[in-house]
């Protein structure tokens, strides 16, 4: 009795070229979000006291204003991933006049997002943190957004 393998099988040679140029086209697509992601972040090239940086959604520049002492007052590349999706998808997932609060806000871009796409926004997190949340929520979206978003 032979024992062949599989993997000199012609037709597994097959289904593996397929599935590996699957994961080429996903790995081209997720380069693809993440360079756009990216892109929309600026890093500004002089030293100042305040710790800031900008990013680009929904046709606004948004300034946010950081602390390095904490890990609740950086932007997390997480948040940029979900503003990212909730901008390009604001069609399919219309949040205007929808209520949205965001538990763990930091400081506060998701929040500054989803008001400027017209939902109600309450942002919420630890109170050491709320004078910088109230403070980027307040610059960002003052006279921009449908409803003015609550920190709390």
């Amino acid at each position: 009795m032979k024992k062949t393998s599989i993997y000199h099988q012609p037709s597994f040679h097959y289904l593996l070229d397929s599935e590996a140029q699957e994961e080429t086209r996903e790995d081209y697509d997720d380069k693809q979000v993440v360079t756009e992601i990216m892109a929309r972040c600026f890093i500004p090239t002089s030293i100042t006291t305040t710790s800031w940086e900008s990013f680009h959604f929904i046709g606004h520049e948004i300034r946010i204003t950081e602390a390095m002492d904490c890990y609740g007052a950086v932007v997390w590349p997480s948040a940029l991933v979900l503003c990212y999706f909730l901008e390009t998808n604001a069609k399919q997932y219309n949040m205007v006049d929808k209520n949205v609060i965001e538990i763990g806000a930091g400081t506060g871009l998701v929040s500054i997002v989803a008001s400027l796409l017209g939902a109600h926004v309450t942002a919420t997190d630890l109170p050491e943190l709320l004078g910088n949340l109230q403070y980027n929520i307040s610059r960002n979206t003052k006279m921009k957004s449908k409803h003015l978003p609550q920190a709390m």
